[in-house]
């Protein structure tokens, strides 16, 4: 019986992050264009009368980088704030 138990167990997830849904990247996608991230939206809307600011898109850059399995969008983002920031 305590393998039995031992083996149900081990396939319970013990840690908050295995508990954790994956992140979507979705929102930072839409607020992203060729050039960087967007300073400011209003909901779902870039607002790009505002423009950029160096500080959210390091920010940007430290979400996608932390991404443990990035997907080729996730891999784009990064590629673009990196390369803004490297010009900034």
């Amino acid at each position: 019986m305590t393998g039995s138990v031992s083996r149900v167990l081990a396939l319970i997830p013990t840690t908050a992050a295995a508990l954790a849904p994956a992140p979507s990247f979705t929102h930072l996608a839409r607020l992203t264009d060729d050039t960087g991230l967007f300073e400011h939206a209003r909901h779902a809307i870039a607002r790009r009368e505002h423009g950029y600011c160096t500080d959210d898109v390091a920010r940007g850059l430290v979400v996608t980088c932390r991404e443990p399995d990035p997907s080729s969008r996730v891999l784009r983002l990064a590629e673009c704030y990196l390369t803004f920031l490297t010009h900034a």
